[in-house]
C-alpha cells in the first residue's frame, strides 16, 4: 500500500511510537510518505531507526515567515515557480469562505506545497494528534489530497481546555464538523478519550481504541548489595508531568532509613525551577537531572531502575497526558510505577498490582506509596512480575503495529469498494 503520515514536528524526541509505526510499515513492504508540520530532532536522538534514506520519503513544507507581508512575497514566489497553484484545486486553498483564517494566513497553502512534488493519492492516510488530522481533512476537502483517513489521537486537551483561545475553538469546530465526518477510522489511544469522541459524535463502528506500545522490552540489570534504590522519571520537563510533586514527596522521605537516588531524564522549560526546588527541599544531592536522552541511554537507566515515578496532572492550561510512552516502557520492563489516576495512565498501571496510583496534586500520597515500595522488596518483586506480564501482553509494539496495518488494509479495501459502488451508480 501507499501510506501517508501527517504529523506535527518530525521526528520528535518523545514520539518514538510514531517512528516505530513508520519503520514497521516500511519493513512490511509498504510505500511510506511523511508530511511533517515542522522539523524535529531525528539526528540528535534517533539516528538509524528509520535508515539512512529517511529523507527520501519525508516531505517538509518550506519555512513560513511570521510577518504577513513577507508571507505574501513568499506566496508570490511559490506561484511564480509553480503556476499550477493558480489552477483548481490549488486555488481553493486560498478560499476564505471555505477555510477561514487558514486560507487568509496562507497556512493551508503552505501545508499543501509538499504535495506538488509528492504523491497526492494514497491507499491510506494516517494522522497523529488533532491539528494534523484537521490539516488532512482540509486538504482532502480542497481536492489536493486523496485517500481514506485514519486519525490517531492521544489526549483530551484539545477538547476540554478550560480556557480555550479563539484558535482552539476554531480547531475544535473543524475537528467536530469536518474531520470526524471525513475520517474512515478514529483511533483514540485510551478509553477515556474514546468515550469523549463518541460523545462528540464519532461513529461507534469507526472508533476503536489503539494503544501505543514500546520496542524490545528492557531486561533488569544485576543489582549489587547495599546500593541505593533507584527511582526514575523519563519525560519532557513541562508542568503536566508533575515532577514538582515527586520532589516534594521525596523530601518527605529524606529522614527515612531507605537509601535512594532519583534520576530524571528529559529537558524542558520547567527544568530550572525544578532544579531550584530540589535545592530548596534539601534533596539535590539525591536528585540527578541528566537532560535529554537517546533511546540507548533511556534503556540503560530503565534497566537500573527499581521504581518509576509518573505523577502526571492537568496543567493550568488544561494540557494533559494520554498514556505516556515512558510509563508503558517502564511497565513492560517490569518496573513498578508510582503515578496518578490521570487520563489513560490507569489503563497501563493497575493500582496495587503493577504499581500504585494516587490522585493528582497529592505529594503526601505519593510519599506514602513510594515509602511502601522502598521498604518492601517482596512487594516490589511481586509488582515487577505483574507489570512485566501486563505490559508484554497489552503493549507489545509489534502486535500493536500489526493491528494498525490490518486496520489500514481494511480501510483501504472498504474505500475501494465504496468507490466501485459509486462508479457503478454513475453508469
Amino acid at each position: 500500500m501507499k501510506i501517508a503520515f501527517f504529523l506535527g514536528p518530525f521526528p520528535a524526541l518523545s514520539e518514538t511510537f510514531v517512528l516505530r509505526q513508520i519503520d514497521f510499515l516500511r519493513r512490511q513492504g509498504h510505500e511510506l510518505h511523511v508530511f511533517p508540520q515542522d522539523h524535529g530532532t531525528y539526528r540528535q536522538v534517533h539516528d538509524g531507526l528509520l535508515g539512512e534514506d529517511f529523507g527520501n520519503f519525508v516531505h517538509y513544507p518550506p519555512r513560513l515567515a511570521a510577518n504577513p507581508g513577507v508571507r505574501l512575497l513568499q506566496a508570490a514566489g511559490w506561484i511564480i515557480k509553480n503556476p499550477e497553484l493558480l489552477t483548481r484545486p490549488w486555488r481553493t486553498l486560498l478560499s476564505r469562505a471555505s477555510f477561514g483564517s487558514y486560507a487568509t494566513s496562507l497556512r493551508l497553502l503552505y501545508w499543501g506545497l509538499p504535495l506538488l512534488q509528492a504523491p497526492r493519492t494514497y491507499d491510506a492516510i494516517v494522522s497523529h494528534f488533532e491539528t494534523p488530522a484537521n490539516r488532512v481533512a482540509m486538504l482532502k476537502r480542497a481536492g489536493v489530497l486523496e485517500g481514506p483517513m485514519a486519525c490517531i489521537l492521544h489526549t483530551t486537551f484539545f477538547f476540554n481546555c478550560p480556557h480555550p483561545t479563539p484558535a482552539i475553538l476554531r480547531d475544535v469546530d473543524i475537528f467536530k464538523n469536518q474531520t470526524l465526518p471525513e475520517a474512515g477510522l478514529v483511533l483514540p489511544e485510551h478509553g477515556r478519550l474514546k468515550e469523549l469522541l463518541l460523545h462528540m459524535g464519532s461513529p461507534a463502528q469507526r472508533t476503536k481504541t489503539l494503544h501505543m506500545g514500546c520496542g524490545t522490552p528492557v531486561s533488569p540489570a544485576p543489582r549489587t548489595a547495599h546500593q541505593p534504590l533507584k527511582l526514575l522519571s523519563v519525560c519532557r520537563l513541562v508542568e503536566k508531568k508533575g515532577l514538582d510533586d515527586a520532589l516534594r514527596a521525596l523530601a518527605m522521605l529524606k529522614k527515612t532509613d531507605a537509601s535512594w537516588v532519583y534520576t530524571i531524564l528529559g529537558d524542558g522549560p520547567m527544568r530550572p525551577a525544578w532544579e531550584q526546588l530540589a535545592g530548596q527541599l534539601e534533596i539535590a544531592s539525591q536528585v540527578q537531572f541528566l537532560g535529554a536522552a537517546n533511546e540507548k541511554q533511556v534503556r540503560f537507566h530503565m534497566a537500573e531502575a527499581d521504581i518509576f515515578l509518573a505523577p502526571s496532572k492537568h496543567a493550568t492550561s488544561g494540557d494533559c497526558e494520554g498514556i505516556p510512552v515512558s510509563v508503558i516502557e517502564a511497565t513492560t520492563a517490569g518496573i513498578p510505577v508510582v503515578g496518578t489516576r490521570h487520563e489513560g495512565i490507569p489503563e497501563c498501571v493497575e493500582d496495587d498490582v503493577t504499581g500504585f496510583l494516587v490522585t493528582e496534586n497529592d505529594p503526601a500520597a505519593l510519599a506514602d506509596r513510594i515509602s511502601r515500595l522502598l521498604a518492601d522488596h517482596a512487594k516490589r518483586a511481586k509488582m515487577s512480575a505483574a507489570a512485566q506480564a501486563r505490559g508484554r501482553r497489552e503493549f507489545d509494539q509489534q502486535t500493536l503495529n500489526k493491528t494498525l496495518e490490518d486496520l489500514l488494509i481494511k480501510l483501504s479495501q472498504e474505500d475501494r469498494d465504496d468507490q466501485a459502488v459509486t462508479s457503478r451508480g454513475r453508469i
